[in-house]
């Protein structure tokens, strides 16, 4: 991937937790993330995620003057039904045959809380008919997708550090209920002359190893910015420091984290980059050359 440079990208949020001080846009417990990938007078627009509730995706996208038309890929960081819940609407507004929606093949395995109670979190059972009926066709993949040179998925993010324990569970072929692993949480890597952007969902394998992975992937050093959440919301402190601690030792310009990255985590994430942090909110439309 090393050579094959985008020009610029565009980043708009669709979807977050919070929302721009003062404008009338929605926020919502979940993510979506329009990217625009531009190189060589080609553009492709990726929509990452579509948040839980895809009235309120839509209803923002209007705001930021966007026609849900131009959407020409779909990327679905994790089967979190905050990150997926509004795909089905989010299809009916496009209104595009085949278009293509690029996801891990744990997409589909199912996905439960335990807390505060259980609680069923995945995709629904007919995702995929519902998904073709609506124009879309599901690329399952474990390995890293290229959209266009520049602009990748992370595929499978190698676990340098071991991932946070938490409630999430899952059932095996044999039906046992085991801790869910969260293989299928992917990234977007998109790489510009003077480093990486880095677009991520909820970070279920870990923001560090997101990283490392990312720059081991591409050989790219340097990383512009990280959009997205970084889902610290649970973490203890002292976790909280050592994850930070460690982001510090690699060339980040930028941290723009929300939606379950947790009060505390971007209180240390001020502490450390001061201005080179920006909690991340609806509305925010970011541009990167």
């Amino acid at each position: 991937m090393n050579g094959n440079f985008l020009e610029s990208v565009v980043v708009r949020v669709l979807a977050d937790n919070q929302v721009m001080f003062g404008t009338p846009y929605v926020g919502q417990h979940g993510v979506s993330i329009l990217v625009t990938a531009c190189r060589q007078g080609s553009e492709l627009n990726v929509l990452v995620d579509t948040g839980g509730d895809g009235d309120a995706v839509l209803r923002n996208m209007g705001l930021m003057g966007v026609n849900p038309r131009v959407v020409d890929v779909i990327v679905l960081t994790h089967r979190h039904k905050d990150h997926t819940g509004g795909l089905f609407k989010v299809l009916e507004a496009v209104g595009r045959e085949n278009l293509p929606i690029i996801a891990h093949p744990d997409i589909m395995k199912p996905n439960i809380s335990l807390e505060p109670h259980v609680r069923y979190i995945g995709v629904p059972a007919d995702f995929g008919k519902r998904v073709a009926g609506l124009g879309g066709t599901l690329i399952l993949t474990r390995d890293p997708l290229e959209l266009m040179p520049g602009l990748t998925t992370t595929g499978e993010v190698k676990r340098f550090r071991p991932m946070r324990r938490h409630e999430f569970k899952t059932l095996t072929e044999d039906f046992r209920m085991v801790d869910d692993e969260m293989m299928d949480d992917t990234s977007l890597i998109a790489l510009l002359r003077d480093g990486l952007v880095l677009i991520t969902g909820c970070s279920h394998s870990g923001i560090t190893n997101i990283v490392r992975h990312s720059v081991e992937l591409t050989k790219v050093g340097k990383v512009k910015a990280i959009v997205g959440g970084l889902h610290l919301v649970k973490a203890p402190e002292d976790e909280i420091a050592e994850i930070v601690e460690e982001l510090t030792q690699h060339e980040i310009e930028a941290i723009f984290a929300g939606h379950c990255t947790g009060f505390k985590a971007q209180a240390e994430l001020s502490k450390r980059y001061g201005d080179k942090f920006t909690p991340l909110q609806a509305g925010m439309k970011l541009i990167f050359k």
